[in-house]
């Protein structure tokens, strides 16, 4: 006997004994007889989806059931509400509809490993169901099973760590923009890239009000043909100065710089590594390369990039380090309110005490005041214990640490579940998704996999063989409110002193031109990254890019899932945003935007990647303005303090200063609030 445990959707519904109609929207146990059509049927080719969990007390196959249910929401609604357009496509809609039925959970042992036959030392769960298109008529047209693990890496941290010792341990990342903008130009090379690369990107998708300007300056120059009305030839001027198109081949040219300034020749002759020899370097290296010594407007476009390069790390490196203080001083006055409501108590309580003259007024004032601060209080304490702690114990990166071997049991579950899906004959194909800290886990078990792999073929390690893990089974890797670039830049880089342990640890860390992600420079895993502009933890990942491939890069899809910058409810809510579970159902069932299905141009065009981009999304421009206030807020409740306290703007002009922006703050809550972002369908 097998039990079977099937979930279904709260849409279908059963007659029960005593005529009541029940929906099925629980989970009911069965038993079935094995038959010889039901194992033919389990021997069946499935697709393998992997999922990471994210940081907090997570229990196991939580999420994972988040993310199975809302990928059986949205089978359910994409067929419902599909929009008809012409009649071709109204044919098209009505012959299939598609649904996951038979939503089961099954249980089996672990595959064998070719080194280590034990590296898992209990029995896999998962989650398996079929992929059912009909048509019309109730016939089944396609059938495609799909088995969902999870990489369940909580139990690693139990324990926890202290508040207090998680919040020393962040209060020492605040002065890190500080040693940033201290340190030499050629240390640091990720941090700089970042930049680099998000200048890049800002660049290419705002390229019209570039040429309108040049546009104007050109027919500012040549003012006479439009007195004289010669339009043709004043067309043609305008069309010869406006700037050519960037090309890849333009961040090629800095990277390639870059990369070459911190070499052994480079060293010697630029000793010092600052932005200013790094401009004569680049400007010398220019003018010897037969590629651009003939092009001295191109030259002149890389030296102004270059600076607008530095300007822009600086202006970041500044804005890192108010939002760090903010986050202090915000703490300051929670503790600080915390206190003086204490100490207004003991007044209060002790005998002929001044508090007890305070006006009703007062009174309400001073209690909202400690309220407000207890609450806040009481949030970052628990955000340090049930969150941080996860960080704190994956982020410990020096060997000689205590927590390193929790690194290390974290990675080993990672890994170890991807090579039991790996291994498995019937796995045709497998999509890693994962979320939050997980994205940051699952990218580093990949490249531990890759590394297995490169140590038993070097010359190949995305090939199949008898040593090494069939990683080309891999096709998409789905990261959802990812911080591996904030990881990287408050525990990952370092000065480095040493050329040679600079390109060692930059090598052994790994990055997109590695297996399993790239293969002949060229990639090969598809990363999709969905990141919430309200969601302060993630954003568009550049940090794993390579030093010098321009067209290795990370898909970055943008997404929004609330009309109001709510940080912890948008970390969250990537499994009810309809454009985030539409990727991932694309992915998972249908094999969309992956890399394997593309063939080469005519001729020598190639292989174009960036058609199976699905970024770079959707923004809403409400919401810096939002964040730029909340974050204003701490600032002008202390200045507006301090100005009263000396005498140089009334109390009710304090109160107006801190009220408006907080009153703004309060209506756009109101207006926003429990109303979500729904993306159309694709």
């Amino acid at each position: 006997m097998v039990f079977r445990v099937t979930g279904h959707r709260m849409r279908r519904a059963f007659m029960s004994g005593d005529g009541v109609r029940v929906p099925l929207r629980y989970f009911r146990l069965q038993t079935m007889s094995t038959s010889t059509t039901r194992t033919t049927i389990d021997r069946a080719k499935h697709v393998a989806v992997v999922y990471f969990h994210g940081m907090g007390s997570q229990r196991r196959q939580e999420e994972l059931c988040q993310l199975v249910d809302a990928l059986d929401r949205f089978a359910f609604s994409h067929d419902m509400a599909k929009e008809v357009s012409t009649e071709e496509s109204a044919e098209k809609d009505s012959a299939e509809k598609s649904e996951l039925n038979r939503i089961e959970v099954r249980v089996e042992t672990p595959h064998a490993d070719r080194e280590v036959p034990e590296h898992l030392t209990s029995d896999v769960s998962y989650i398996r169901t079929n992929f059912r298109q009909t048509n019309d008529d109730g016939k089944t047209s396609h059938i495609r099973r799909v088995q969902f693990y999870e990489a369940y890496w909580a139990s690693a941290t139990a324990g926890g760590v202290p508040a207090m010792e998680v919040l020393r341990w962040l209060l020492g990342r605040i002065p890190n923009p500080i040693r940033s903008l201290r340190t030499r130009w050629r240390l640091r090379a990720r941090l700089r890239r970042i930049s680099l690369r998000r200048m890049w990107s800002c660049m290419l998708n705002q390229p019209s009000s570039r040429t309108y300007l040049s546009d104007l300056v050109a027919v500012g120059r040549n003012w006479k043909l439009v007195y004289h009305r010669k339009w043709a030839e004043l067309l043609h001027k305008v069309r010869l100065s406006r700037p050519r198109p960037l090309t890849s081949s333009h961040l090629e040219a800095l990277l390639f710089a870059y990369h070459d300034f911190e070499s052994l020749d480079a060293r010697r002759k630029y000793p010092t590594g600052s932005f200013k020899q790094f401009q004569h370097f680049l400007r010398e290296r220019l003018s010897e390369d037969p590629r651009w010594m003939k092009k001295p407007q191109d030259i002149k476009r890389l030296l102004n990039m270059a600076r607008r390069w530095r300007t822009r790390y600086v202006l970041g490196e500044m804005a890192t380090l108010f939002v760090l203080l903010t986050f202090a001083l915000t703490l300051a006055l929670a503790v600080g309110g915390v206190f003086a409501g204490a100490w207004h108590l003991v007044n209060y309580l002790m005998p002929g005490s001044i508090a007890r003259d305070m006006s009703q007024t007062d009174k309400i004032q001073n209690a909202l005041y400690v309220m407000a601060a207890f609450l806040t209080l009481a949030g970052v304490y628990g955000f340090l214990q049930n969150y941080m702690g996860d960080v704190l114990h994956w982020t410990t990166l020096a060997e000689t640490d205590e927590r390193f071997k929790k690194r290390e049991e974290i990675l080993k579950a990672g890994t170890a579940m991807l090579r039991h899906v790996l291994l498995d004959e019937n796995c045709e194909r497998v999509v890693v998704v994962a979320h939050s800290l997980g994205t940051s886990i699952a990218f580093d078990s990949l490249l531990e996999l890759g590394r297995y792999n490169w140590a038993r073929n070097p010359e190949a390690p995305m090939e199949c063989g008898p040593k090494v893990l069939p990683l080309n089974k891999i096709e998409h890797f789905i990261t959802m409110g990812s911080p591996i670039d904030l990881t990287h830049y408050f525990f990952e880089s370092n000065a480095g002193g040493s050329h040679r342990y600079n390109r060692v640890s930059d090598k052994m860390r790994g990055d997109l031109a590695a297996a399993p992600f790239g293969k002949n420079r060229k990639p090969y895993v598809h990363w999709i990254n969905l990141w919430d502009k309200s969601d302060i933890i993630s954003g568009p990942l550049e940090s794993p890019t390579p030093a010098i491939e321009a067209e290795l890069n990370i898909d970055n899809c943008e997404v929004a899932s609330y009309l109001f910058p709510f940080p912890r409810s948008s970390h969250s809510a990537y499994f009810e945003n309809e454009k985030a579970i539409d990727i991932i159902y694309q992915s998972v069932f249908h094999r969309a935007f992956s890399f394997k299905t593309l063939t080469a141009g005519p001729g020598k065009q190639g292989i174009n990647y960036t058609s199976q981009y699905v970024g770079p999304g959707d923004s809403r421009r409400t919401t810096r303005p939002q964040q730029l206030l909340v974050l204003a807020l701490p600032w002008l409740l202390v200045a507006s303090g301090l100005c009263v306290k000396v005498g140089w703007i009334p109390y009710t002009y304090a109160i107006a200063a801190v009220g408006t922006p907080a009153l703004v703050l309060f209506v756009s809550l109101l207006c926003s609030w429990r109303l979500k972002i729904q993306p159309r369908l694709r």
